[in-house]
């Protein structure tokens, strides 16, 4: 069996590795379309592309995002992998993991200590590789209708424009997630790059009525598919959300207030990565992701990442998934 040759992605392989994904991620594009879309991407353009080539063909690849992590009050560099993909011919012959343990070594050797993925498929496979499956989550819940709905006079939502938004957030993620073990770590440059990724999104101050900032939302859009696959709809979805204070009370007006928002805009449900909290669960339906599934691997030997730790990645939001 010819060697695997793997390396840092060249430009032409770099295109090459997007023609080769569009199988698996193509959303409806054409490959070419596939392709000058991720060309363009804010997102795709901040990873470092691997390649693993056999007689100078690119049969597997991943990127790899920079990501740090807040680990028991101590910023640890890490990573994500996102894109891990093999042509559908070379398949079960080992090139995927090859690849991988060649990357989490040499990002390890450059001092990485933790790496994260999201799974789309059967997360046994990377179970079997090192990664520790976390709880990865989602709520969903149907918009009733605006009469359904009550004023709830102590909280509202303030829509903020994106650069009144960046001077906000930042403070209050951290406040937010201050009393987690793990949670990822969002300096100035990551805040700058998650400003540009999908620019339709809105984004909210939540307010008590004495203006007193209490949290925020990033909010966006998707379509809702109907049992037959058909356009059923649009869902609001929470990319991205600060809440100090998860206790029922504060919890139900913040849906509340979504909700009228979603009346608004027409929009059938609400839906977004959350956690597992009593006043989460109480309101919304909170299941498993099918896809999309949090796992972590420790780069190094003295890095231990238990249970309890783990269970801090269902705080983690849909608009770091890379």
């Amino acid at each position: 069996m010819p060697l695997l040759d793997i390396h840092a992605a060249s430009n032409a392989e770099r295109r090459e590795i997007y023609r080769n994904v569009h199988d698996v991620w193509g959303r409806g594009l054409t490959v070419e379309e596939h392709v000058a879309r991720r060309l363009e991407s804010v997102q795709h353009n901040r990873a470092s592309w691997f390649a693993g080539c056999v007689s100078g063909r690119v049969v597997t690849s991943l990127g790899v995002y920079p990501t740090a992590f807040r680990l028991h009050g101590c910023v640890v560099p890490g990573i994500a992998i996102a894109a891990v993909h093999t042509v559908a011919e070379c398949r079960g012959r080992g090139h995927a993991p090859a690849l991988l343990r060649w990357v989490e070594e040499d990002y390890a050797r450059k001092g990485v200590v933790l790496s994260l993925l999201y799974s789309d498929i059967d997360p046994n496979y990377y179970s079997r590789l090192g990664y520790l499956r976390c709880p990865a989550l989602s709520g969903s819940v149907d918009v009733p209708s605006m009469t359904d709905l009550e004023e709830t006079g102590r909280l509202r939502l303030h829509e903020l424009s994106k650069t009144d938004a960046r001077r906000l957030f930042a403070e209050q993620y951290d406040r937010s997630h201050a009393g987690l073990p793990l949670f990822i770590d969002r300096n100035d440059d990551y805040w700058d790059f998650l400003f540009q990724k999908d620019t339709t999104d809105q984004f909210f101050d939540i307010e008590e009525m004495t203006g007193q900032s209490v949290g925020y939302l990033r909010l966006g859009r998707k379509v809702v598919l109907s049992d037959g696959g058909q356009p059923g709809g649009t869902a609001i979805t929470i990319r991205d959300l600060a809440l100090p204070d998860w206790s029922p009370e504060t919890w139900s007006e913040l849906i509340n207030e979504i909700a009228r928002l979603a009346c608004t805009c027409k929009s059938v449900r609400i839906e977004g990565w959350l956690p597992h909290t009593a006043a989460a669960s109480a309101l919304v339906s909170i299941t498993p992701r099918e896809d999309e599934i949090t796992m972590l691997k420790p780069l190094a030997s003295t890095m231990i990442i238990d249970e309890h730790t783990a269970a801090s990645a269902e705080h983690f939001h849909e608009i770091d998934h890379v």
